[in-house]
């Protein structure tokens, strides 16, 4: 008992008590999770400790019926018919009356469904129905072929295909006159209809129809069997589609290869500017799929995305105030899945996936349906891909479903003051803007909604809620604020600049802002108080690849650059409680948020504005003999506006620092500005007072602290090229690109920096190799020094897209090695000669100059700084309200070590 005590203390004081993030708080607004329900929790709780196995009916026949009976009620809520006259409970009016269905006739179609691990689970076992379905009617074709059981049945045996005649009738056929594309067509209740036709017009058993799909059905020969088998009969079926958003949950890829669809014959839809599939584009997919018969294996809509909350026009409607219609329409899908642990405030895990048609369900099964199951029990296990899974899952489920709410008031409210933040008379000491995913009613890209948001701050902030609900105004308003559900998708720009300040276009600084207010407004640092966090938000990326236009609304909306093509960071607040409204708690959280978002201005200040003056550090190329020339190249940043740009600099060193360059042959050399300055200043300057820093190559820069005063003259820009997000490549390139400078006279060689194309990537240089010449001449020579002089590109054999990211000392070259390079002029002009496929031949036709590099004795490699974007490997610190670097690593494996660290630590 001793240890036990031990054990449940440090899981109880130690961990759970005191890091776990309090989800049942209103100040948490991130992840779909909140407080389970009393009735879902209690139900949890009581049957778990029976430990019901819902596989089979015999290890667990109360949950088994209770799961069922959770079935029928989200059947319900989904708008599917039940069998006639079922009593269903959770809807009536008062505790505990039931709801009995109506009597629909005995050819009424019904549904069903039963519980699951979750949305994943529920998703894959959706998509294998599907494909089953798909398949079913090809199969029993090939059952009914010359020398197979059902031969018989061939000619008489009849379809109805998709097919009208004059009259616009569906045409039926026999099986010997149908053609594989016609049975990839069959309507989904036609296909669900055949055992019982076979039994009712041919006496055909269930037996005997098993007997047939073992030897012929999907689940036993596979998609290529079936496939060649059409093939010998000189029918191609090619690979089936499935349609969805694009913006898609990625448990759909896993459901394409598990079932064997293949990740690769997903057709993402792309979204508009609300995030929902555009249907014009869908129905273009389908137009061609149907023109050029191409399978279609399912159409996925999403009633309520994870993003976004994004609900699709299951309807077709194309009206923000008929999302209920969307709602609705469900009806008439064949398969939904949903997920009663996240809105439903039941304990995880608990999906669930249920079917307009119940006869669905035995396509999952390896046996036929019955014509009747009357008092016989069913065992859920048998059609789905789980086996054994809890019953108190079940039963949570069921109970919560009789009892209870909603919270649709307060995500609108939330929506309300993202849309209107107060920032005057706050204290703030920069100026921004929140801007809703979801438009304003009436706004437009690029025009004021300063009307609206008078309204929104007149009618809703400041208000208790009575007085919200006393006013038509007031509600109207609300109703046409916010997502499609209880997701808010925002995100924050500030301005930028002294006097005449501007709304900041990049879209990295957009994105640095907002992912460090995540990052304060959450909780996953081991002895982290999440006490101490005032408001919980969580976050997401659009992906430029995703949602395309609807990524590039957005950032208009924000009054950012949309040619980068740059992915957008983006806050999320998800909400579950109702009680965050309550005596305006809200404004208490968003004027947290509102603190965070100015403080964190103030820090990106330095980073996202040009103008701002900052010391500045070059590399030092050249050689020290005969000569005080040098090259200086710049260290950049990608992410910092006033250090962005890979500047190289011919110059003039002064004596002494020239001889301590002689003394020290083994050392490596950087410059440093004595004061800090603009970046146009320093490019503009001809002479600088500077600092000559230096160490042994082998050492980083934290060792460098040998110096002496140092002054550069004489200099000239040779390259200024920026590195800011618009002016970078899609794609790394294929072959590595240098710029290369020099004379290439043999005491001083040429000199190398690797052009960065695209982040995140490796400054990379190497000075004084030797360059010599393919098909060398005097004329050659004096071309080569005259090209150099100006500064040209040198194109290598290393293969740039293949390595890319690149890690900080990551060997590219060595000492003894012989480069091939072609010289080029300029990369913008020439690069386009290096694509596709070429000879060798071909591309050293394109070139001034064919040469081989060698020496590289002093090569400068670094990827950290210039990748560094202010908050890598860096956390928020609460006790010393500021970023810390992180000790051990960062990101999941780092996180891990922490947290393991820390559990050590407790059981000590």
């Amino acid at each position: 008992m001793a240890r036990f005590d031990k054990y449940l203390d440090i899981l109880h004081k130690k961990l759970l008590g005191r890091f776990s993030v309090p989800f049942w708080s209103p100040r948490y607004s991130a992840h779909m999770i909140m407080d389970t329900s009393m009735p879902a929790t209690l139900g949890y709780f009581a049957t778990m400790l029976y430990n019901p196995n819902n596989v089979a009916v015999e290890a667990s026949p109360i949950t088994t019926v209770l799961e069922l009976e959770a079935g029928k009620q989200l059947c319900k809520l989904l708008g599917f018919r039940l069998a006639s006259k079922t009593t269903v409970y959770g809807f009536g009016d008062k505790p505990g009356e039931p709801t009995i269905e109506p009597d629909y006739g005995p050819d009424q179609i019904s549904a069903w469904g039963h519980i699951t691990s979750g949305g994943t689970v529920a998703n894959i076992e959706a998509l294998w129905a599907a494909r089953n379905l798909k398949f079913y009617p090809l199969a029993l074709r090939n059952a009914m072929r010359s020398d197979e059981e059902l031969h018989y049945l061939e000619d008489k045996f009849k379809l109805r295909t998709c097919n009208t005649d004059k009259e616009q009738n569906l045409i039926s056929k026999t099986m010997k006159e149908i053609t594989a594309w016609e049975l990839l067509n069959i309507r989904v209740d036609d296909i669900l209809d055949i055992p019982r036709r076979l039994y009712e017009e041919h006496n055909i058993s269930p037996a005997t129809l098993q007997r047939s799909m073992d030897k012929h059905g999907i689940q036993n020969v596979g998609q290529a069997t079936m496939v060649e088998n059409y093939a010998k009969y000189g029918e191609t079926i090619k690979p089936m589609k499935v349609l969805f958003s694009s913006t898609n949950h990625y448990s759909w890829p896993k459901a394409c290869a598990l079932t064997g669809i293949g990740s690769e014959n997903m057709i993402p839809i792309p979204v508009d500017d609300n995030a929902r599939i555009d249907l014009k584009e869908l129905q273009k997919v389908l137009t061609h799929c149907k023109d050029n018969e191409v399978p279609v294996c399912a159409v996925i809509g999403i009633v309520g995305s994870t993003e976004e909350g994004a609900v699709d026009e299951i309807g077709a409607l194309d009206i923000r105030m008929d999302i209920n219609h969307s709602f609705y329409s469900i009806r008439h899908c064949d398969s939904v899945t949903i997920d009663p642990h996240k809105s439903g405030y039941v304990p995880y895990a608990a999906g669930a996936l249920c079917y307009r048609n119940e006869k669905m369900r035995h396509l999952l099964t390896w046996s036929s349906p019955y014509i009747s199951r009357d008092n016989e029990p069913e065992s859920i296990g048998i059609y789905g891909v789980e086996g054994s899974k809890p019953g108190a899952a079940a039963a949570a489920v069921w109970l919560s479903n009789c009892v209870i709410g909603e919270a649709l008031f307060t995500s609108s409210m939330f929506s309300a003051h993202w849309a209107a933040i107060q920032t005057e008379g706050k204290g703030y000491k920069n100026e921004f803007k929140v801007v809703p995913f979801n438009k304003l009613p009436g706004e437009n890209p690029g025009e004021s909604t300063e009307e609206i948001q008078k309204d929104i701050r007149k009618y809703i902030h400041g208000k208790e809620n009575k007085e919200i609900l006393a006013s038509p105004t007031a509600l109207n308003l609300l109703k046409r604020l916010g997502s499609d559900l209880t997701i808010n998708c925002f995100a924050v720009n500030f301005k930028v600049g002294k006097d005449d300040k501007v709304w900041n276009k990049d879209v990295e600084m957009a994105n640095r802002l907002n992912s460090s207010v995540v990052k304060r407004m959450t909780s996953v640092y081991p002895l982290q108080d999440p006490t101490d966090i005032e408001f919980f938000l969580t976050s997401t990326e659009f992906r430029q690849s995703v949602y395309q236009k609807c990524a590039d609304t957005f950032k208009k909306c924000l009054d950012l650059e949309i040619e980068s093509g740059v992915d957008l960071f983006v806050l999320r607040n998800v909400v579950m409680s109702p009680y965050t409204t309550t005596d305006r708690f809200l404004d208490t959280l968003v004027d947290a948020f509102g603190k965070i978002v100015d403080d964190e201005i103030g820090r990106l200040i330095p980073f996202s504005d040009p103008a701002h003056a900052k010391t500045h550090r070059f590399l030092v190329q050249g050689s020290t003999e005969n000569s005080a020339s040098v090259y200086l190249i710049y260290l950049p940043r990608f992410f910092m506006a006033n250090s962005s740009n890979q500047l190289i600099i011919s110059a003039i060193l002064d004596s002494e620092s020239q001889e301590k360059r002689r003394q020290l042959p083994d050392c490596r050399f950087f410059l440093e500005t004595s004061e800090e300055m603009t970046f146009s200043d320093l490019v503009e300057s001809t002479d600088l007072k500077a600092t000559l820093v230096w160490g042994k190559i082998k050492e980083d820069r934290a060792e460098e602290d040998k110096n002496m005063n140092a002054t550069a003259s004489s200099m000239s820009t040779v390259i200024n090229q920026s590195l800011r997000a618009t002016h970078r490549e899609k794609e790394y390139p294929e072959r590595m690109p240098f710029y290369i400078y020099g004379s290439g006279r043999e005491n001083e060689g040429v000199h190398i920096s690797h052009i960065l194309l695209k982040a995140p990537n490796t400054m990379l240089c190497a000075d004084r190799l030797t360059i010599t010449l393919k098909n060398e001449s005097n004329e050659k020579k004096q071309q080569l020094h005259d090209s150099l002089a100006r500064g040209c590109v040198a194109v290598t054999n290393k293969p740039e897209r293949l390595w890319q990211p690149l890690t900080n000392g990551q060997s590219i070259f060595t000492p003894a090695e012989d480069v091939d390079v072609l010289i080029f002029k300029d990369w913008e002009a020439d690069k386009d000669a290096l694509k596709g496929k070429q000879t060798d031949e071909t591309r050293e036709s394109k070139a001034l100059f064919v040469a081989k590099l060698s020496g590289f004795k002093s090569v400068y490699s670094e990827s950290k700084e210039l990748n560094d974007n202010g908050r890598h490997g860096r956390r928020w610190d609460l006790k010393k309200n500021d970023w810390v670097v992180v000790e051990g690593g960062d990101g999941p494996s780092g996180l891990y070590q922490n947290w393991l660290k820390h559990l050590h630590d407790a059981q000590r």
